[in-house]
């Protein structure tokens, strides 16, 4: 469950010291004028980048290997990163 609470008892932290180590919680600073939610929980995020990392174990390689020369993954121009 996600709750964004800004102004009220989410909104001071000395309110959430009775839940800070209830495992059911889990805390993410955001803003809700931004209106952004974040789209995973640190277990499902963790999980997603280590499956890219497994997905890419050549780049990964070439990290370790000093082979790696800076390239970017998934585009081969920067014309790419223009919408």
């Amino acid at each position: 469950m996600l709750n964004l609470d800004k102004l009220t008892y989410a909104g001071n932290l000395e309110s959430l010291t009775s839940i800070a180590t209830d495992t059911r919680y889990k805390f993410v600073q955001a803003d809700i004028v931004d209106r952004w939610v974040p789209e995973d929980t640190f277990e499902s995020g963790l999980r997603k980048t280590v499956e890219w990392y497994l997905d890419n174990l050549e780049w990964c390689q070439q990290v370790q290997d000093g082979s790696y020369q800076g390239e970017r993954l998934g585009f081969t121009d920067f014309k790419d990163l223009i919408a």
